[in-house]
């Protein structure tokens, strides 16, 4: 069973993991800035909001994330054949609308890695954050 976990606006924690995403981020940048290959870039999925995406608030549902990061994590990661996702964490940065145009789902870590980190940007600005945690057959009857 998998479980998910969500923060809002993390300030300065000190999240191993939220250290590790944002290292990805300035990791990409410091490399764009070195003209990096386009080919040689994190994989990016573009992502389209719909109306239907927005809440009350008239921002995009916090659920509609999950959905997104979920979907990109089927089209970018190649995690190895008996791992199943355990857990999936977010950081929401930054509001976003579904009129917001070029936001995008870059994938920071290795497309097998075990812990799988996206990124939700707008342009050059980072949305959201999320690492999902895969869990093998073996590490499961590990327990």
């Amino acid at each position: 069973t998998a479980t998910a976990t969500a923060t809002s606006n993390s300030g300065s924690g000190s999240d191993s993991r939220q250290e590790s995403m944002h290292g990805c981020i300035e990791e990409k940048s410091h490399s764009q800035e070195e003209g990096v290959a386009k080919d040689q870039a994190d994989p990016v999925l573009p992502v389209m909001l719909r109306p239907s995406d927005e809440d009350r608030n008239h921002h995009v549902n916090n659920t509609v994330y999950v959905r997104l990061f979920e979907d990109a994590l089927v089209a970018l990661a190649t995690p190895p054949a008996d791992s199943t996702p355990h857990t999936l964490s977010i950081d929401y940065s930054a509001e976003t609308r579904w009129t917001d145009k070029d936001v995008v789902v870059r994938m920071c870590s290795a497309p097998a890695s075990m812990t799988i980190q996206l990124v939700m940007m707008r342009g050059a600005e980072v949305v959201s954050k999320c690492a999902v945690v895969l869990r093998t057959q073996l590490t499961a009857t590990e327990k």
